[in-house]
């Protein structure tokens, strides 16, 4: 569950199956997938559910074609993308934790 290569993958049209897990590594496909809503039913709970969702994709060729063929678009047009938005973000987390700070002082 690489960051650059979910990245790539998903510019390239390419779907990333996850599965969620207990520790930020296992957990960087779901923040990501998370952010592009037409990816956001490839995140699985289970092992199982993992593998049910990969044998749909497999199975169901529109709609992995039609996933594909929309993938690059969503995920330029999602908030991963979004720079204003991310730098307005890291301020606003800045911010908070400057003032925690300067609270503990």
């Amino acid at each position: 569950a690489g960051t650059t290569t979910t990245c790539e993958s998903l510019v390239m049209g390419v779907p990333v199956v996850t599965l969620r897990g207990d520790n930020h590594a296992h957990n960087v496909g779901v923040s990501l997938l998370t952010q592009i809503p037409s990816t956001r039913h490839l995140i699985s709970d289970t092992p199982e559910q993992f593998v049910s969702i990969c044998a749909q994709l497999a199975s169901d060729f529109e709609s992995l074609s039609n996933l594909r063929n929309n993938l690059r678009e969503d995920m330029v047009n999602s908030e991963l993308c979004n720079g204003p938005h991310y730098m307005t973000k890291v301020g606003e987390a800045f911010h908070y934790m400057w003032d925690k700070w300067l609270k503990s002082e």
